[in-house]
């Protein structure tokens, strides 16, 4: 198993680096401006040059602009509709990622996974949407929350009970619908408290008729479907954050300079949090490396995702208490770090979801 990076992709992620420090600060994460930049500089591609997919590279480029300043809002959005939708639909290969990809790929659409439900499920059993077939297609009735970029997503997948198929594994199919359908509404979710810049919404279906063109894969397949979303983003939405948490890393060892060198102890704790940040990251790669070479598409997304998310969550807490009164201030961003840490914790399923992941291989 070797996933360190080529000598191409430090040269993706050198230059993905360098063009985010100098285009900062970047356009609202809510504007088309923000997604054709993106677009344009590259970070919102899933395929490498010979058009095979290559998480690891995309994975790499989104820490690099973590580490150049780039907000978690932005790369959480950006997370979202890269490892969410984008891949999900290209794994697929048919409509309607024929209808969808270019566009998802080029900035001209951004995409939302709409999975989890009110009562915070998303499996089979418990899914309250449904889709019922039509003469023309199929008509969707439910309701989605917590969806990143749901409020301004052009496209967004939503998972879907067939009520005839009862509660088996085969009942649920994923549909992409285009958010401008008639009967579809979204609205944004007030009072998180960390990632504000990349708001949640709520998104609701009231009999929304969609074409036979909208079903991701085949009927019946949206558990197959909804673990392939869930392999690439539990895996890969967090390569930012380990970018971000680096920064943050430098600037407390540079404001702590002189006092770390006096006191031992000041000079341990910022040492342990850089061997944390290391676990993260190279926890991240294995991950982006699994997605890639098609490997357990449960176990290692679950244990990538529970590892560095509260790898970092801890290490955000851990350097914000080190900078004492200027992390408390939110000088160098320290305490925002913790608000938008804390949000990483439930995104693409709590602890418990993927503890309950892990838990399913250790009895094979």
């Amino acid at each position: 198993m070797d996933f360190a990076p080529s000598k191409r992709q430090r040269e993706l992620q050198r230059k993905a680096g360098e063009a985010a420090a100098q285009l900062h600060p970047l356009p609202d994460v809510q504007t088309r401006d923000f997604w054709t930049l993106a677009a344009d500089q590259g970070w919102l591609s899933c395929v490498d040059e010979t058009g095979e997919g290559d998480a690891l590279t995309a994975v790499l480029i989104h820490e690099a602009l973590g580490r150049a300043g780039v907000s978690r809002s932005a790369l959480f959005a950006m997370g979202a509709h890269l490892f969410g939708v984008a891949m999900t639909l290209r794994a697929f290969g048919k409509a309607p990622a024929d209808a969808y990809l270019a566009d998802l790929t080029t900035g001209k659409a951004v995409g939302a996974l709409a999975l989890t439900e009110p009562n915070g499920m998303s499996d089979a059993a418990n899914l309250g949407t449904l889709a019922k077939k039509t003469d023309d297609g199929w008509l969707l009735t439910g309701r989605k929350t917590f969806v990143t970029n749901g409020s301004f997503a052009d496209v967004l997948l939503v998972n879907a009970r067939h009520p005839e198929a009862g509660t088996s594994a085969f009942s649920t199919s994923l549909f992409a619908v285009p958010s401008k359908t008639p009967r579809l509404r979204t609205s944004v979710i007030d009072g998180p408290i960390g990632l504000r810049g990349s708001p949640m919404a709520d998104v609701m279906l009231d009999d929304v008729r969609v074409g036979p063109e909208a079903l991701v894969g085949r009927r019946g397949q949206g558990v197959i479907a909804t673990l392939t979303a869930m392999r690439a983003e539990r895996s890969c939405i967090l390569a930012g954050f380990v970018g971000a948490a680096e920064r943050d890393l430098q600037a407390v060892l540079r404001h702590l300079s002189g006092t770390a060198r006096a006191h031992q102890a000041l000079g341990l704790a910022l040492a342990e949090a850089s061997a944390k940040l290391e676990i993260a990251r190279w926890t991240l790669y294995r991950g982006a490396w699994s997605v890639d070479h098609g490997t357990d598409g449960i176990r290692t997304p679950a244990l990538t995702k529970l590892v560095v998310a509260r790898t970092l969550a801890e290490l955000a807490q851990t350097l914000q208490e080190l900078a004492a009164g200027a992390g408390w201030r939110d000088q160098m961003g320290l305490a925002t770090a913790v608000a938008d840490t804390m949000g990483i914790l439930t995104a693409s399923g709590t602890a418990m979801v993927q503890l309950r992941a892990i838990a399913t291989s250790l009895d094979r």
